[in-house]
């Protein structure tokens, strides 16, 4: 199944939009961005925290649908985010933390709440929704590059021109494969945990 498919019906897209809203604004509230991307140090932590808390999402989402959904392919992972990390150190060196990444436990005990396809979905929202914001932060990243074209920015870069277009076909497969009233609650309740992963990870605090 392709996303790219048309569907009228944007039943379990907008309840994950209302059901989330709250948790949505509070968690880009408590995230200071300009700390967590400015500067080559605080950009090497910031792909590393992603590397060891969206990997394990992306492993799930990967279980409960990679095998039928071929669109997966092409999507964002947090191994984008590796692949910026290791070219950051090749060119600008790092911590001995970050130079052995690829050795680095990931926080799989964060989702041990995941039971069916319906979490799956429900994180792959969240996953997806936030390349919206790339744009933005991609630009706060390049600035600490002299060559921002060169600069190793995969993860942030999204999709480039195509994100929202992508953004939008991953609603409409949401739409799809949550048909039923219990699926799209469990959606829900699963991209508020995801959010508030999101938040306890990357907030200000951490």
């Amino acid at each position: 199944m392709s996303p790219l498919a048309e569907n009228n019906n944007s039943v379990a897209s907008t309840a994950l939009k209302l059901g989330t809203d709250d948790l949505h604004r509070l968690v880009e509230e408590s995230i200071d961005w300009r700390a967590r991307l400015e500067g080559l140090r605080a950009y090497e932590q910031f792909l590393a925290t992603v590397c060891y808390f969206l990997s394990p999402a992306d492993r799930i989402v990967e279980q409960y649908f990679g095998q039928s959904e071929h669109w997966f392919n092409t999507r964002r992972t947090a191994a984008w985010a590796q692949s910026d990390l290791r070219e950051l150190f090749a060119a600008h060196g790092g911590t001995k933390q970050i130079e052995s990444l690829g050795n680095q436990a990931t926080a799989d005990e964060l989702y041990d709440w995941v039971k069916d396809s319906a979490d799956a979905a429900g994180i792959l929202y969240v996953l997806e929704g936030s390349t919206m914001g790339s744009l933005f932060l991609c630009d706060l990243a390049c600035s600490n590059f002299d060559s921002p074209a060169d600069a190793p920015v995969k993860f942030l870069r999204a999709y480039g021109k195509d994100t929202a277009r992508r953004w939008q076909e991953t609603k409409l497969w949401l739409d799809r494969v949550l048909s039923t009233e219990i699926e799209i609650a469990t959606a829900v309740s699963a991209a508020r945990k995801m959010f508030q992963i999101y938040g306890g990870q990357l907030s200000c605090k951490k």
